[in-house]
C-alpha cells in the first residue's frame, strides 16, 4: 500500500499562494514615520515609531482536533507542534500547569535564524518571516536612534548591577559605539548570534512589542539536566513586554504568545476546548513556587506602578489557580 505524504511542518506550506498574499498584506501594512508631520498624525507618540496600522491585531488558533480520530492528531501533533519544545515548557511548569485556561502548543519555527522574528509573524499571520518585513522594521526603528529607548535602554542598563560602569555611561562615544553593535546585528540578511546578550534581547522584544502596538509574553524553560549549561548559554528573556511607547488606546490588548529553549523562541497558539471558557494565559509561574512573572524592560519609575501599567495595556482576569503540590 502506497505511503501518504507527511503532513506540512509548517502552517504556511498547506497554501503557497495564500502565505504570498498574507505576506504582501504584512508589508503593506507597515506605517513608516517620513518627517515630523507624522507626530501629529493618529497612532502617534512624540517620538513616533515604525509600526503596523492595523494587521496586528491577528491571532492564530488552531481548529478543535477532538473529532478527529486519535491517529490523525498525533499525525498532526508530529507535524506542526515542536514537541520538545512542548515537553521543556510544560515539565519546567512555564506552560499549560493551570487547568482554568486553554493549552498552548509550540508550532516549528523556521530553521533560518531570527527566530523572535519568525515566531512572532507565526503567532499572528501563521506565515515565517521569510520576505524579512518584520526583521527590516526592527533594524529601521534601532537605526533611527530614537532617543527615548536609547534613553530608557539605558537607564535600564545603569541598574543591573555589576554590569557597567559609572564611567563607561558617560562615555558618550562608548555609547554610540555600543547601540551601533546592537544595531548591526539586526542588520537585514543577517542573522542575529544564537546567544544574545540578556539585556540585548529584551530591547529587541520590547521594540517588537512597539512595531506590534500589543503585549508580547514570553513563557521560557529549560529541561533539569542540562538546566545548568543552558541557563548560562540562552539566559531567559521570559516576561511580558509592554508597548509603553504607545498610549494604553492605541494599543490592542491581546498579547502575543511567545515561547523560548535552547536559544529559540516559537509561538504558543492555543486549540479551542469546548469545556473551558477561559482563552487566557497566567502571568503567574510554577516552577517550584509561584510567583508573578516580572515585566521587563520598565524605568525605575515604571516599576512602582508595574500592576497598574498591566491592568491598563492587557485584559486581566482573575482565575482559581489549582493548589500547588
Amino acid at each position: 500500500m502506497e505511503e501518504k505524504p507527511p503532513l506540512p511542518q509548517h502552517l504556511e506550506d498547506s497554501n503557497l499562494i495564500k502565505a504570498v498574499k498574507v505576506r504582501e498584506m504584512i508589508a503593506d501594512d507597515i506605517v513608516t514615520p517620513l518627517s515630523t508631520d507624522d507626530f501629529v498624525k493618529p497612532f502617534c507618540t512624540a517620538q513616533t515609531i515604525h509600526h503596523f496600522g492595523s494587521f496586528h491585531r491577528y491571532s492564530v488558533q488552531l481548529p478543535e482536533l477532538e473529532c478527529y480520530s486519535t491517529v490523525y492528531r498525533k499525525q498532526v501533533e508530529r507535524s506542526l507542534f515542536d514537541l520538545y519544545m512542548l515537553k521543556v515548557l510544560e515539565e519546567t511548569k512555564s506552560i499549560n500547569w493551570c487547568n482554568e485556561v486553554t493549552r498552548l502548543f509550540p508550532l516549528h519555527v523556521s530553521g533560518e535564524g531570527n527566530s523572535l522574528l519568525h515566531a512572532a509573524s507565526l503567532y499572528m499571520w501563521g506565515v515565517s518571516d521569510t520576505d524579512l518585513i518584520m526583521h527590516k522594521t526592527l533594524y529601521d526603528v534601532l537605526k533611527n536612534n530614537i532617543s527615548n529607548i536609547r534613553q530608557r535602554f539605558q537607564e535600564v542598563k545603569k541598574r543591573l548591577p555589576g554590569f557597567i560602569s559609572a564611567a563607561h555611561l558617560k562615555d558618550t562615544r562608548s555609547l554610540d559605539e555600543e547601540w551601533r553593535q546592537l544595531t548591526e546585528m539586526t542588520k537585514p540578511k543577517s542573522k542575529m548570534p544564537v546567544t544574545v546578550i540578556p539585556l540585548y534581547m529584551e530591547l529587541y522584544i520590547f521594540i517588537l512589542s512597539n512595531i506590534l502596538r500589543r503585549p508580547v509574553i514570553v513563557f521560557a524553560g529549560n529541561l533539569k539536566d542540562a538546566a545548568r549549561i543552558l541557563t548560562d548559554s540562552f539566559p531567559s528573556p521570559a516576561g511580558v513586554y509592554l508597548p509603553l511607547q504607545w498610549q494604553e488606546n492605541q494599543c490592542y490588548h491581546s498579547p502575543v504568545v511567545l515561547g523560548y529553549a535552547s536559544g529559540t523562541f516559537t509561538a504558543l497558539v492555543s486549540v479551542p476546548d469546548t469545556v473551558l471558557e477561559n482563552e487566557a494565559v497566567p502571568l503567574t509561574t510554577l516552577k517550584g513556587h509561584r510567583g508573578e512573572m516580572p515585566v521587563r524592560f520598565l524605568l525605575e519609575i515604571e516599576e512602582t506602578a508595574k500592576k497598574k501599567l498591566l491592568s491598563v495595556y492587557l485584559d486581566l482576569l482573575d482565575v482559581s489557580l489549582p493548589n500547588k503540590t
